[in-house]
């Protein structure tokens, strides 16, 4: 997923959503999805959130040049403490 969004930001195409996120409007989705997922109420719906949560997530990492495989290796140094 990450690929895509990085590949949104550098080759943007015409209407692309993803293009259009800058810091501050990708840190209000991430405050809105997650609350939205906090109210989910069955698994469909924490499903429909998270997913959304996750891509603003990477949204946000991408644009701050951070990749996934650094959250993964943070939360196995975490793991191992």
């Amino acid at each position: 997923m990450q690929e895509i969004v990085t590949n949104r930001f550098r080759n943007p195409a015409p209407g692309s959503y993803t293009a259009t996120l800058d810091d501050d409007l990708v840190r209000e989705k991430i405050m809105e999805e997650a609350k939205e997922l906090c109210d989910a109420k069955n698994s469909e719906e924490i499903i429909w959130e998270a997913a959304d949560l996750l891509y603003f997530m990477t949204v946000l990492m991408t644009r701050a040049g951070v990749s996934v495989q650094e959250i993964l290796e943070e939360l196995d140094r975490r793991n191992k403490k």
